[in-house]
């Protein structure tokens, strides 16, 4: 007779640790090691035979992955800025190696080597990629990782380009699982220092409500807003801050005025960050 284990969780090997098969008299008649199935001889099959198999199978090694940023927002230009990845392993040793993925977000480069535990290797090595992988090589922890935390950390390059920092680093390996509670990706929110304007409204003479609208390469889903005065010759700030994209004019229009009064149009300076009067 033989029996065969079909079928196992998720991440564990198809394979049991062992099997160990004992008749009534507590004596072992099969077994079997790092094995899918255990065959029992024809010879213990005998008359009223009682056999009990017992089959071990082992937790597959657990992984988790998170990430931080050095700063949030990051800052164009600035320097000692980085990311983050941790890698936690429990139920270890892991069996095989273990990648890291790292594709950075527009704008942003590595700014220097990719450093990590001794154990990691193949990463990017210089500056000026867009990826944590090496030229020709994928960023690898090597096998048999003991319980432990691994951090690898990420030097970054902020260009005019990048209006984004959130960025996203995934692991896997091929004999080993991550909790359904934190899966093989980590996920990290941050914003870059692009330029903002905000609005103020001084009326000389009387009061009213004007309206702006605010227009150009913008991130902001608001594109106007209206601001009534009070007092004459006393500004009234506006309430929305209007984020612009690098390098980019931003339109500021009067575009409503009280009865008898003239609109007016403003132009904020490329890549200023200002309030306009």
């Amino acid at each position: 007779m033989t029996i065969t284990e079909t079928s196992v969780p998720e991440g564990w090997s198809s394979k049991a640790k062992s099997y160990t098969c004992v008749n009534y008299a507590g004596t072992t008649v099969a077994s079997s090691t790092n094995s899918a199935a255990v065959t029992i001889p024809a010879s213990a099959m005998v008359t009223g035979a009682r056999i009990t198999c017992t089959a071990v199978n082992d937790s597959p090694p657990t992984l988790t992955v998170s990430k931080t940023v050095s700063s949030n927002p990051l800052k164009i230009g600035a320097t000692g800025q980085f990311y983050n990845i941790v890698v936690v392993v429990t139920n270890g040793p892991t069996t095989a190696p273990t990648t890291i993925t790292d594709i950075l977000p527009t704008g942003i480069t590595t700014s220097g080597a990719v450093t990590g535990p001794a154990s990691l290797s193949g990463c990017a090595a210089s500056a000026g990629q867009n990826s944590i992988a090496g030229v020709s090589t994928q960023c690898t922890l090597a096998s048999g990782l003991a319980n432990g935390t691994y951090t690898i950390k990420v030097p970054i390059a902020v260009g005019a380009a990048a209006n984004s920092g959130t960025n996203s680093a995934s692991v896997t390996n091929p004999v080993s699982s991550c909790l359904a509670a934190t899966p093989c990706i980590a996920t990290v929110d941050a914003t870059v220092n692009l330029p903002t304007v905000t609005l103020s409204k001084k009326s000389i003479g009387g009061i009213g409500a004007f309206g702006f609208t605010v227009s150009g390469n913008l991130y902001s889903t608001t594109t106007g807003e209206t601001i009534s005065t009070q007092i004459s010759g006393t500004a009234v700030p506006g309430t929305v801050t209007y984020t612009s994209n690098l390098n980019a004019d931003t339109t500021v229009a009067e575009a409503t005025v009280p009865a008898s009064w003239v609109p007016t149009v403003l132009v904020a300076p490329t890549a200023m960050a200002r309030a306009i009067t």
